[in-house]
């Protein structure tokens, strides 16, 4: 655990407003893995034990990450990605993750700023999340592998 003194200070929300749709069909550059075989977790989770090395939990179009930050405590042993495309967005969540981690919480989530539209095959194996959310809609979906 931090003290007070290194522990990074919380983002606010009102620092990082931006637009509230960014248009996914555009020519934007994503960074983004070859392949879900070149993606390294270790990377994206540096402060979490690998065990499974699986992504179990994905919301795309997280926004602010409001559901991963509230479900991430009682599923800590789960890996769980947010995927976002606004930058700003992407940079609060980003802090906020860095944040609470330097409290010593919330080391199972992690946010990547990307078209899920066109990159989701880069990040993820057929059958690899068991449940994912769209835009934060009550219904979820499962995966069968």
């Amino acid at each position: 655990m931090c003290s007070k003194e290194e522990q990074l200070s919380m983002p606010r929300k009102r620092d990082f407003r931006q637009r509230a749709h960014n248009n996914p069909l555009t020519d934007n550059t994503f960074n983004h893995p070859e392949s879900s075989d070149h993606l390294s977790l270790s990377e994206i989770y540096p402060k979490f034990l690998l065990i499974n090395e699986k992504v179990e939990f994905l919301d795309i179009g997280c926004g602010y990450g409001g559901l991963l930050f509230n479900i991430s405590e009682k599923y800590s042993q789960k890996l769980m990605m947010g995927m976002e495309i606004r930058s700003k967005v992407h940079e609060y969540t980003v802090q906020k993750v860095k944040s609470l981690q330097s409290a010593g919480t919330h080391k199972n989530i992690s946010f990547v700023r990307t078209n899920a539209m066109k990159y989701l095959p880069f990040y993820f194996k057929k059958g690899q999340v068991l449940t994912k959310y769209i835009n934060k809609v009550i219904k979820n979906i499962c995966f069968i592998s």
